[in-house]
């Protein structure tokens, strides 16, 4: 890994691109690009654990969604839910009915809409799969402190919220 400091590999060349495209806080630069690495190293470390059980991170936290919700929701409430647009709950849902691992049915309420359930199957792989999931978050962040801990989150939610703001 590219450590971040001054006069590393990453610096240097931060450095020279700034010669070429100026650049207000190279620090700053620098800084989210390394955050950027951080969560696509996450994201695979995830993703690789999710692909042994035939789900993507999407897939999975919609199951999760369902699993707290026992009697179905909306793929609107999905959506919502889980921060993504309908469209993409529409293609999760798609694959997760491909592998019977959730049912779409008629809302009891409104026939018109749609209500979304764990399978049998959705149910069992939920409990198989999020145990581990959780010791390997705990893993993923056992160098760090308590504190550290709290910090990161504090900082990762103000990143987060800039963001939103920005787009």
């Amino acid at each position: 890994m590219v450590e971040v400091i001054h006069g590393s590999p990453m610096r240097q060349a931060l450095d020279r691109l700034a010669r070429r495209a100026p650049a207000d806080d190279v620090a700053a630069v620098e800084t989210c690009l390394s955050l950027v690495r951080a969560a696509a190293e996450v994201y695979d470390y995830f993703d690789d654990y999710f692909g042994r059980f035939g789900v993507s991170q999407g897939r999975f936290l919609l199951l999760v969604l369902l699993w707290l919700n026992e009697d179905g929701l909306s793929p609107a409430d999905l959506a919502d839910q889980a921060g993504v647009s309908r469209a993409t709950v529409t293609g999760l849902l798609d694959g997760l009915q491909r592998t019977d691992l959730i049912v779409r049915e008629a809302n009891p309420g409104d026939r018109r809409m749609l209500n979304v359930r764990l399978t049998r199957g959705g149910t069992e792989l939920v409990k198989k799969v999020l145990p581990e999931h959780f010791r390997r978050m705990t893993d993923l962040l056992a160098d760090l402190t308590r504190e550290e801990r709290r910090q990161l989150a504090a900082l990762a939610t103000k990143i987060v919220d800039r963001a939103s703001v920005l787009l």
